[in-house]
Parts: structure tokens; sequence; C-alpha cells
């Protein structure tokens, strides 16, 4: 599992996260992936050039308070590596869960919800193109792109997934036809919104 370099907001504090590369990550049950937090000081002992350097000040020559340096790295919550484990994505099953605060129930956002919903229905903004890979035992399995979408007037943002439905048969004109169980996917409700 490849994680970018990146700035996290973490204890207090915006800290730059070099890319790495998690190997053995399990894609099955649930996963808590973060970072780990580390603090180091250093003294005058460790570099000398932490003294007072304020000519005719009592601190001149001094040594000067300690720096603390912090620094954060990828990691996976049951690895035993050192430092404080904070979370960032939960994998569940091989998917990263979204994991976005709900929006505020305010007036106002309310108001534009409803608006948008009444005018527009559930809309792609971008992305969430579904293609379908195949038959997988009883199952159709479809790949689903990132992407964002306006559900019932609010955006939500998706990462790329895997998804399978179970795969009913049936007939149409004499001919076996498949189809999948269950609801329709968001291209064919924004379809449908076009219709009417």
């Amino acid at each position: 599992m490849i994680l970018t370099a990146g700035r996290l907001y973490v204890a207090g504090d915006v800290l730059p996260v070099a890319q790495t590369v998690l190997s053995g990550v399990s894609m099955t049950g649930r996963i808590e992936i973060g970072v780990r937090l580390n603090k180091t000081w250093l003294t005058s002992e460790d570099d000398p050039s932490l003294l007072g350097i304020a000519p005719g000040a009592l601190s001149e020559g001094e040594p000067c308070a300690a720096r603390e340096i912090v620094t954060i790295a990828w990691a996976v919550s049951d690895d035993d590596g050192e430092g404080t484990f904070v979370p960032v994505y939960v994998l569940q099953d091989g998917t990263i869960l979204d994991q976005t605060p709900p929006p505020s129930l305010d007036g106002i956002n309310q108001s534009i919800a409803i608006y948008d919903r009444d005018a527009h229905g559930h809309y792609i903004v971008s992305g969430c193109r579904v293609t379908a890979l195949g038959k997988v035992g009883g199952n159709q399995l479809f790949s689903i792109e990132e992407g964002v979408a306006n559900i019932s007037g609010f955006a939500f943002r998706f990462a790329a997934l895997r998804h399978a439905r179970p795969e009913e048969g049936e007939t149409e004109n004499g001919r076996a036809r498949a189809r999948t169980a269950g609801r329709r996917w968001p291209q064919d409700l924004r379809h449908q919104q076009r219709a009417h």
C-alpha cells in the first residue's frame, strides 16, 4: 500500500509526512492506518550553537531552552512501532472508509440542500464511473472510480472501491439476461434525473 507525502494536522500542529510503502497490510477485517508521532529533544549539549547570542545579556553563552523535535511517519495501528499512534484512515476489507464529518445542520445549509435536491436530485459532480469487472462466484464485481456526488443536496467525496452485487438470472423475449439485484447505480439515477 503506497501512502503519499503530505502534511497532516496532528497534536495541534501541521507536520510533514514522507511517502512510504506499507507492506503486509491485511485486506480483510478492520485496520487503522495513521501516523506515529515521535518527539525528541535537542539541547545545547547536542548542538553547541544553542547558546544565548545576545551580546552583554545575562544569557550570552549560556544554554538556552531545549528544542522539541516532532516527527510523524505512516504506520499501521498494530505494527508495534515507536511513538504515539494517531489514526488517519480506517481500512475495512480493503476499502478505505469515508470519515468526512457530517455537514453542519444549520438552517442555511439545510435550505440549500433542499433546493439542490428538489431542483437536481442526486447527481455526480466528477468521477464515480462504474466499470463492470466480470463475474466472481455468484456476484458481479464492479469498480467504482473515486469522485464526488451530490446526494440529498450534500456533496460526498468517495474513494475508489470495488463492489460486488449478487446476480439474478431472468429472461427477456426468451433470451437469458443477467441483472444485478438491489438498487440502481448512481449513473442510472443521473440519467433518470435528466429525463424528467
